[in-house]
């Protein structure tokens, strides 16, 4: 490789200009939401908006009689590194739209306004969440239980309000201000409810994304002229911002944005405050089947078009075939469906398995009950502390002590033990849900400050197979052929038999793999999911352990078959 020294000391100075004017205008009061490692790409404006610095600033003789603030995004010129392509291979930003501001690029504006913000311009759309009890009853659980503690004379931010239902219910717990955010036209639906409802004095409701608008904290009285512009005022951050699997739609970003900006680093309350992404392997077989025979059909059909325009029209289309059974795989085959499983979904249960949760760190000690599930945490997001990079995906083990203490992790290794003797059935694929708690904070910064306390009893968010219907469903990523442990297992080694002689506790079946989750190229909002597995036999030399030991043989493994997932 060529190393053009002048290039590369240049860029590496640019590099260090840019973090040191970062550092200079962030606050210690939050962890610095820096430049992402997997980009070279960086934008002005986005730079501020992780530093906690004003990303724009609103009119304020545009404020309109109900409170409402018209805000206008500010222009945001995107700067690329100056990098010799031989030292250094630029990736493309991954970061959402919004986050840098759409300045005057109004495509990008429209695209990601078409592509994400319109459907929650819909009412019909805003009623599928509202009628969805289980996420009603959590969060009006969660702020209605701790309002003394946590509302009453509090001030209060809702990004992304909708039609303004947690604006309300803020409003209704004692909260003395509360700033709703909405960037589509839902926003006058929302006014016009918080205003029937009586509780319009306390709600204000602006238009805008939270990235680009400015809180009229001066003109409500929460800052002072001698106040140094420090905007860190609310106290409470509500926000329904999850997605499929947790991170899709990615406006976790935006939420992290609005926290670094105006939340009290010290006190200040994230509802929902922590988030745990969990997979499991599932038996599901109707549904596998009916994907490998719609695939199949269309492959069918596509030979019978082949032949027909081939006798009728004198046209040969077979140059195209590769591209047209691709297209069906990928729809057929590698995206992921909304599903709403149950418990007889599971592979693993508590009478046919020995381990069922991967090796996984805890990270705190305030935690529900625990009891072993037939699944394994794959991401934990502690909503106080994690940063913009931890939103991204999942790319692989977190070993650093710090951050795990901290809450955020991603565990992207998982390896399930399976009793042959008892798992008979077929493996269709794997599951994955997500599950957002309400409790105190957990970190050391907020335990230090002793930020307010919610109940011990903590309200938990659970979109998983136990729970019954959500929005959200469960993401099924089912495979093209099943798993069959004894079938696989022997093709594999040829036909060989496990081996005689050992006790049937010291040989176990183990699925092991690995998961990552990144955003599309295409779509920053969008996810995708390669999942690798295989199975491995093994002779345990000790047991009764549930770990691995250099002493254990794995005496038969299958090959390792990967597929990477659309997650629509």
């Amino acid at each position: 490789m060529k190393i053009n020294h002048s290039s590369m000391f240049s860029s590496l100075w640019f590099l260090v200009l840019v973090f040191l004017s970062l550092a200079a205008t962030t606050p210690s009061s939050f962890p610095l939401m820096g430049i992402a490692s997997p980009s070279l790409l960086l934008s002005v404006s986005a730079a501020s908006a992780k530093s906690g610095a004003t990303t724009a600033t609103c009119d304020d003789s545009s404020t309109e009689d109900d409170g409402s603030s018209s805000c206008g995004n500010p222009d945001a010129d995107a700067i690329e590194l100056d990098a010799d392509v031989d030292v250094i291979t630029l990736v493309e930003d991954d970061s959402i739209p919004s986050l840098n501001g759409y300045g005057k690029d109004e495509q990008t504006k429209t695209k990601d306004f078409a592509e994400y913000f319109s459907a929650y311009a819909e009412l019909h759309h805003q009623k599928d969440m509202l009628t969805d009890t289980h996420r009603m009853d959590s969060y009006y659980r969660a702020i209605m239980d701790n309002a003394g503690t946590c509302f009453k004379n509090k001030v209060v931010l809702d990004v992304g309000t909708g039609s303004g239902i947690l604006a309300i219910w803020a409003a209704k717990a004692g909260a003395k201000k509360v700033y709703a955010i909405e960037y589509t036209d839902m926003a006058n639906n929302a006014r016009q409810l918080i205003k029937d409802n009586g509780v319009d004095h306390i709600v204000t409701v602006i238009q805008g994304t939270v990235e680009s608008i400015t809180l009229p904290l001066m003109e409500d009285g929460f800052l002072s002229a001698d106040s140094d512009g420090d905007e860190h005022v609310v106290d409470v951050i509500v926000s329904e911002w999850m997605g499929y699997m947790l991170l899709r739609e990615s406006m976790l970003d935006s939420v992290l944005v609005a926290r670094d900006r105006y939340l009290k680093p010290e006190t200040g309350l994230m509802f929902p405050s922590h988030a745990t992404i969990y997979l499991a392997p599932i038996k599901d077989e109707q549904s596998r089947l009916d994907n490998v025979r719609d695939y199949d059909d269309a492959v069918q059909d596509w030979y019978a078009f082949l032949e027909a325009t081939s006798n009728n029209y004198k046209v040969n289309y077979e140059t195209l075939s590769d591209n047209f059974i691709q297209e069906q795989k990928d729809f057929y085959l590698h995206t992921s469906q909304w599903k709403e499983l149950s418990d007889q979904n599971f592979v693993l249960s508590t009478s046919n398995s020995d381990v069922f949760d991967a090796d996984v760190p805890e990270v705190s000690d305030n935690t529900n009950a625990q009891q072993q599930q037939p699944y394994t945490v794959i991401k934990e997001l502690d909503l106080s502390t994690c940063t913009l990079e931890d939103t991204r995906g999942i790319f692989g083990r977190t070993t650093d002590p710090e951050q795990i203490h901290k809450g955020n992790y991603d565990w992207n290794e998982f390896d399930f033990v399976i009793d042959p003797l008892k798992v008979t059935s077929a493996i269709s694929g794997f599951a994955s849900w997500f599950t957002t708690d309400f409790k105190s904070r957990t970190d050391d910064m907020g335990i230090q400050n002793k930020a307010p306390q919610l109940k011990d009893n903590y309200v938990t968010l659970d979109t998983g197979p136990s729970q019954g219907y959500t929005h959200w469903g469960q993401q099924a990523f089912y495979f093209k052929d099943a798993i069959r442990i004894n079938t696989d297992l022997k093709q594999a080694s040829g036909g060989k038999n496990s081996p005689k002689g050992r006790t049937k506790d010291s040989v176990r079946v183990h699925l092991k793999g690995k998961i990552e989750l990144m955003r599309t190229k295409e779509n920053k909002r969008l996810y995708n999911v390669r999942i690798e597995h295989h199975l491995e036999e093994i002779i345990h030399s000790n047991p009764t352990s549930t770990t691995s030991s250099d002493n254990d043989i794995i005496t038969r493994q299958t090959d390792v078959i990967e597929a990477v997932y659309k997650m629509i």
